[in-house]
């Protein structure tokens, strides 16, 4: 049950930071200076075209860079990147963008010594977030004891011919990003407007929160949305949704400010007004921003329109998954119709001790 009486994003891949180790202050240091010279310096580069090889190669090489407490802030930088148009930059002194630098300038040591002159800093990034999910998807299995919770496999396109802004990887756009307290309705129309998604498809987008958490120094905003599960995806993040014996109960995390950071909180993680905002119909209060509802006794808020969706995903893995992987495939592409790719599909069954012995 949600106790709304004592109860805006990361929001996919919103606000706040997702949590993951942080770069050694040498790693910390190469973005800023030569890689913004070298793209400033040249006009759109022509790139060879790229092959499953490219996938196999950044997918090992990302493996031995990037930590897993690392792998939902890929997850998160390909989606701030799309929003707008997968361009490789971002503005990092946007509040929205909070805890991203970090991530950028981790992934830049490879990059530049690596991949700056095999494909954009955008194709880089979307890359990367889709092998995110891979891992995280493989990361589940791998701890999965019973069949009903292992994911199925992923068939991604890796496309290339995304082209970066001149000033990659950094821009003073800001960007066009969801809100953290968005009401429901205000959730789908930003994802229509920005990516041309309809109501399931934004439903399925935001299962990317069962995947890390909020840093409240980055966002105001604190926890882990599925307690155990932050590298680790599947649909607990809707189990936790439509879960009737879960008691949630809101707290203002920065109660002193303007903004409060209204948050749900229990024993499995914790959910933004907007994440509860998919399910029922709260929004932020007018007087200090907690979440209430319009109908019902004791504050019992009506279920949203896409709630019979929410209640499949969380049934149905399987789906979710396929509707998940259709949709971030888009996310990755926003705004470039005329990419080109090799496909690659992943086993994610785990290899056991007795399929490796001679």
């Amino acid at each position: 049950m949600f106790e709304y009486s004592k109860i805006s994003v990361c929001f996919v891949l919103g606000v706040c930071s997702l949590v993951g180790g942080m770069p050694t202050d040498d790693e910390a240091a190469v973005v800023d200076s030569d890689v913004e010279n070298s793209f400033a310096q040249r006009a759109w580069p022509e790139f060879p075209a790229l092959t499953t090889a490219h996938v196999d190669g950044l997918r090992t090489a990302l493996e031995n860079v990037v930590p897993d407490a690392k792998l939902p802030s890929l997850v998160r930088l390909g989606f701030h990147d799309c929003a707008g148009g997968c361009d490789g930059c971002l503005d990092f002194d946007a509040p929205a963008n909070g805890g991203l630098e970090p991530t950028v300038k981790l992934l830049d040591t490879l990059y530049r010594t690596v991949y700056q002159h095999q494909m954009s800093r955008a194709d880089f990034w979307a890359w990367s977030a889709l092998l995110a999910v891979e891992k995280t998807t493989i990361n589940n299995n791998k701890a999965c004891q019973e069949d009903d919770c292992r994911m199925p496999d992923l068939n991604f396109t890796y496309k290339w011919g995304r082209k970066d802004c001149r000033t990659s990887p950094r821009t003073a756009k800001g960007g066009n990003l969801p809100g953290a307290t968005f009401k429901h309705s205000q959730t789908m129309e930003y994802f229509a407007a920005e990516f041309g998604l309809n109501e399931r498809e934004t439903i399925a987008l935001m299962g990317a929160h069962t995947l890390g958490g909020a840093h409240k120094g980055n966002s105001g905003y604190s926890g882990n949305w599925v307690k155990g599960d932050e590298t680790r995806l599947n649909n607990n993040y809707y189990k936790n949704l439509v879960e009737t014996n879960t008691v949630w109960k809101q707290r203002a995390v920065t109660p002193t400010e303007k903004g409060k950071h209204w948050q749900l909180e229990s024993e499995k993680g914790f959910l933004l007004l907007a994440d509860i905002g998919l399910y029922k119909e709260v929004f932020p209060s007018s007087v200090d921003g907690r979440g209430v509802c319009e109908v019902g006794g004791n504050l019992a808020c009506a279920p949203t329109s896409s709630a019979d969706i929410v209640e499949l995903y969380a049934t149905d893995k399987d789906i979710w998954l396929q509707d998940f992987s259709a949709v971030m495939q888009r996310v990755v592409e926003n705004k470039w119709s005329a990419l080109n790719g090799a496909q690659r599909s992943v086993d994610l069954t785990p290899v056991t001790e007795e399929e490796t012995e001679p």
